[in-house]
């Protein structure tokens, strides 16, 4: 698994681009690396391309490692921020769905698309893309 991080601050947004085979604690490492970044604050909008990306073993535990990860890093993520997720098959979203409706609860957004365009211009509709 590779992941490219790209921090912007002027959208206060940062970019997550994961590649190649991916467990749940691969993504939890990414999103610690994410917290852990210069220039990454409290309350960023999050963009998390894993178009290039293939979910090993997705299953509800993948899920659950995810949601349990996100309600302990809350406090250091902030609030109010969203969080998109871009995948690119069905199979994929049907698991991200399940991850933005088990997050409901939690203070921000969370949305999965399929296009990466979409992603960024539900995060900043205020930029052309």
């Amino acid at each position: 698994m590779e992941c490219i991080q790209s921090i912007n601050p002027d959208h206060q947004m940062i970019l997550l681009s994961i590649h190649g085979a991916v467990t749940a604690q691969d993504i939890c490492d990414a999103a610690d690396q994410m917290l852990h970044s210069p220039g990454f604050q409290p309350g960023f909008n999050a963009l998390w391309d894993l178009r290039n990306a293939t979910l090993k073993d997705p299953c509800r535990r993948f899920i659950g490692t995810l949601i349990h990860y996100v309600e302990k890093t809350q406090p250091g993520r902030g609030e109010h921020y969203k969080a998109a997720i871009v995948v690119n098959n069905e199979v994929d979203y049907g698991y991200a769905r399940m991850l933005c409706e088990y997050a409901a609860k939690l203070p921000a957004e969370l949305k999965v698309f399929r296009f990466i365009s979409d992603a960024f211009q539900w995060i900043h509709p205020e930029v052309l893309v």
